[in-house]
């Protein structure tokens, strides 16, 4: 990044640096948080590694955490305590039940109102319900 930005203009370096971050950020949590399967040590460590990657980002842009909110959530999500984890699942699952197409008279809108609420709880804020369920079932049983 530094040779990046001694060779580029400030508009050019920017665009670049927040482009790739962007791109891993998306790697991150689609090819990491939702494919891998985590115990809390491994939720945990994730959120480590998270935290350095960030702090290499510093020099570059004030608030860098900024661009990996849903990846933090993440990482909060999967570093629950099993009893936590394990009710919040529960609760999350009927959103998953809802778009199969059941039948229910509950407004969707007010469901999502309430969901995220109960998301929020967790300090869990950008990432959509729905997404919240596919992380929390990335988590080891064991």
């Amino acid at each position: 990044l530094a040779a990046a930005r001694r060779a580029l203009d400030r508009v050019c370096f920017t665009t670049a640096w927040r482009a790739v971050i962007a791109t891993v950020h998306k790697l991150l949590l689609e090819e990491v948080v939702l494919e891998a399967r985590f115990t809390i040590p491994g939720a945990l460590q994730l959120n480590i590694d998270g935290d350095a990657f960030i702090s290499v980002l510093r020099p570059y842009h004030r608030r860098p955490e900024n661009f990996f909110k849903e990846l933090k959530e993440a990482c909060a999500l999967l570093s629950l305590d099993p009893a936590t984890a394990s009710s919040l699942a529960a609760i999350l699952e009927t959103v998953s039940e809802d778009s199969q197409g059941s039948e229910t008279t509950e407004d969707p809108d007010l469901r999502q109102k309430e969901l995220r609420a109960v998301l929020e709880k967790y300090h869990v804020r950008k990432m959509t319900p729905e997404h919240a369920a596919r992380v929390l079932a990335q988590r080891d049983k064991v």
